[in-house]
This record gives C-alpha cells, sequence and structure tokens, in this order.
C-alpha cells in the first residue's frame, strides 16, 4: 500500500524503509531490520490479482462510508517495470525456433 500511495519503484521503497522511522512503523517491520529491493519485488509478485480486487473494494467501501467517495469511478495506476524484451526480428525468431525444436530431440 506504502509503494503504490507513495508511487515508489521497489528500490526507493527499500531506501525509504531503510531511511525512515515513520515507513519501519507504518510497516511494522522490527527496529533494525529492512528488506531489500530484490525482496520487495519478490514478495509483491506473490500478491494474487483477487488480493488486489479485495483491498481496493475495501478502500472504496471505507471511503463511501466517510463520503469521500461514491464508488462509481475508479482511476488506477498501471505502472510498468522496464524490461530487457528484445524488438522481434525475423532471423532472431528462426533462431529461437530451431534452438528449441533441437533441444527437445
Amino acid at each position: 500500500m506504502l509503494k503504490h500511495w507513495q508511487q515508489l519503484s521497489c528500490q526507493k521503497l527499500a531506501f525509504h524503509l531503510a531511511d525512515s522511522q515513520s515507513f519501519r512503523g507504518f510497516c511494522r517491520l522490527p527496529w533494525g531490520w529492512t528488506p531489500g529491493k530484490s525482496s520487495l519485488q519478490e514478495n509483491l509478485s506473490r500478491v494474487q490479482a483477487a488480493t488486489w480486487e479485495g483491498i481496493q473494494r475495501i478502500l472504496v467501501q471505507w471511503a463511501k462510508a466517510r463520503g469521500l467517495e461514491r464508488g462509481h469511478k475508479i482511476q488506477i495506476d498501471a505502472t510498468t517495470v522496464p524490461s530487457p524484451i528484445r524488438h522481434p526480428l525475423d532471423s532472431q525468431l528462426l533462431y529461437d525456433a530451431i534452438r528449441t525444436v533441437t533441444a527437445r530431440c
């Protein structure tokens, strides 16, 4: 929740968790222990879509009960993460197909 609320990358979240007592307190982390960015990424990837949907429903119900939100329309941030995906070239696709087929033989 903190990552999305503050719009932080996992690397910046790891920094703030190490640097900020209030961030650590919010996350209920023990004193002197902070997770690294790879640990944060790994754990966040384990949260299933149904869980995120449930969290969003609870937040919208909470906001509706307090008159902060009507719940008709929700805007969601679909943040992307850069990844090393190469542009598909015909020759490279052919090479990948041959490599895959010959590996199975």
